[in-house]
């Protein structure tokens, strides 16, 4: 699988592999669909790889195991709602205690070959404290070839002790132009390439979904009229808009992150930076307010997250501020 962009972060993975440096644990950190779990199935697929230290083949065993996800040496954890709960889209998505007691059993196994043990736990700031405190004590006794690797959002918002016994790598946003030029590299028309490099905000994976699916790149362009919108409607359609989002768990945290996306934007080209010809027009806000709006957004989006706030109330005060 070809990787776009993040070259310092993926030469110095593969120096770990050569070097024989291989932390036991790695935290990827940054905006959401960047390109973190990629880069960390790549680099546990080259860790395992047969044939090559330096590009895994993908022909062989190992590499067609974790290309398929379903690898005996590779575990996958992920934010989910409550047990029960699974059909509640607003249900509290969190990465709990169960599925870490079960990943030590799973990284304690002998392995099925002379490779690496792997773990990714995919969106570890959703992580309960106790689950936290169960992983800490794997990271405090490390065992033999394994390496778990923490995606996040932000290293602040895991526990100071688990974050010291990671290898941090962060991970920004790319430049849409290079997003784009990479579209344009696998035959995607010039301004197909241009629209949904921007609409993608600076993430790859965004913008190759955007391409193949056409009705997801129209659904992210209502996200941001919606926001563009909101801003100018009075309180009473802000708070259904809040109510409607909220009983949707997957759409709401999808309209947050685009949010989020939107106000950097703006923030950006308040601060010099060109103006997109897709970007719709700002309104009356001053760098400051954008500051503000940019910092609530994410409060608010790791309080849904963590919390068992009310996600309708909390919309709601994010909502009248912006």
């Amino acid at each position: 699988m070809r990787l776009v962009g993040h070259n310092k972060q993926w030469e110095f993975l593969k120096r770990c592999i050569k070097n024989d440096r291989v932390a036991h644990a790695y935290l990827f950190y940054g905006p959401l669909n960047i390109g973190k779990r990629t880069v960390a199935m790549e680099f546990i697929k080259l860790l395992n790889c047969h044939h090559s230290d330096t590009e895994s083949c993908g022909k062989c065993q190992s590499c067609h195991g974790f290309e398929s996800g379903v690898h005996p040496n590779l575990f996958i954890l992920k934010p989910e709602p409550p047990e029960g709960k699974e059909d509640d889209a607003a249900g509290n998505l969190a990465v709990r205690i169960d599925k870490i007691t079960e990943l030590k059993s799973g990284l304690s196994l002998s392995t099925s070959d002379s490779g690496y043990k792997a773990a990714i736990i995919d969106g570890a700031e959703a992580m309960t404290y106790d689950a936290q405190g169960a992983l800490l004590k794997i990271l405090e006794e490390p065992r033999g070839k394994a390496v778990i690797i923490l995606i996040a959002e932000q290293a602040n918002q895991l526990l100071p002790t688990i974050v010291s016994r990671c290898q941090l790598i962060r991970f920004d946003l790319l430049q849409p132009k290079h997003i784009e030029e990479s579209l344009i590299k696998n035959k995607v028309p010039v301004k197909l390439a241009e629209e949904v490099s921007w609409l993608s905000f600076g993430r790859p994976g965004l913008a190759m979904e955007y391409y193949r699916n056409p009705e997801t790149a129209e659904r992210q362009k209502r996200r941001i009229m919606e926001i563009v919108k909101l801003s100018k409607a009075p309180l009473s359609s802000r708070f259904r808009y809040a109510e409607a989002l909220s009983k949707d768990t997957r759409e709401m945290h999808c309209a947050l992150d685009v949010w989020l996306s939107y106000f950097r934007e703006l923030l950006l080209e308040g601060l010099g930076k060109e103006k997109n010809n897709f970007m719709p027009a700002k309104g009356n806000y001053s760098k400051t307010k954008i500051r503000s709006i940019i910092g609530l957004i994410e409060k608010i989006g790791f309080v849904i997250k963590t919390t068992n706030t009310n996600p309708r109330l909390a919309l709601e005060v994010l909502l009248m501020k912006i």
